[in-house]
């Protein structure tokens, strides 16, 4: 005689149970929809009355990101460059990078400008000569920054390294930031470089705003290389060295 399965033997396939609290929409959902249009109209607070195309944040984070990549593209690029395909790395990013810069620009613009006025074709224009200015200033924005971390290094108390100091340190992440967050004002586009701003500061705790006018060989010191704290605000000015 063949012995069927013990009493204590385990199913194959468990049975799956039936998810009671499945998420379904809520009852009077049109209501609902027809209720929040009535409110936008009542408190239309839209640039010019209409609907916009704006750069969202998670777009300028990329941005900054790329920005960073392009810059300092051995310490950001991945693993697997070398000095021959350094090069290709860094065009094949940038064309990205400006690409993306060029449609956030398009849509800034557009943002700003009164249709009646100025057409999509002037406004790509404009996008161009823009991220034309952008990309002429990146070799003297790497410049810049790696004075700021020659600057941070001769101070910094623990003694860490340049490299150690750009992928680590809040202080010359926000710097860096900064420096191409007032790259984006200079060029003519404030609302880029605000939202470059906003976006720095929420990674690293530090605000400087895109006018403040900042002299070669910065260093943000003291506390807020452990947290956030400090705001260099609108229309301030430091001199070369400044700590």
């Amino acid at each position: 005689m063949v012995a069927g399965p013990r009493d204590h033997d385990a199913p194959a396939h468990p049975r799956r149970e039936v998810d009671v609290f499945a998420p379904r929409p809520p009852e009077g959902l049109g209501a609902i929809v027809a209720a929040l249009r009535v409110a936008r109209d009542e408190t239309n607070i839209r640039h010019t009355g209409r609907i916009h195309e704006i750069p969202t944040r998670a777009s300028i984070a990329r941005m900054l990101e790329g920005a960073r990549t392009v810059l300092f593209p051995s310490h950001f690029g991945g693993t697997e460059l070398d000095e021959e395909t350094l090069d290709f790395f860094v065009g094949s990013t940038l064309h990205g990078v400006l690409a993306r810069l060029h449609e956030d620009a398009r849509r800034s613009l557009s943002f700003a400008s009164d249709p009646k006025s100025v057409g999509e074709p002037e406004i790509a224009r404009r996008a161009q000569r823009f991220v034309d200015d952008v990309a002429g200033s990146l070799p003297t924005l790497r410049r810049l920054a790696v004075g700021d971390l020659e600057a941070v290094r001769s101070v910094d108390a623990t003694g860490a390294g340049l490299s150690e100091l750009l992928v680590c340190d809040p202080g010359v992440r926000a710097l860096l930031a900064h420096r191409f967050a007032h790259v984006l004002h200079a060029a003519g586009i404030p609302l880029l470089a605000r939202l470059a701003s906003e976006v720095a500061r929420e990674e690293t705790g530090i605000a400087i705003s895109p006018t403040a006018r900042l002299g070669p060989r910065i260093a943000i010191l003291g506390p807020v290389s452990i947290g956030p704290g400090v705001v260099i605000a609108e229309g301030t000015v430091l001199g070369p060295g400044a700590r």
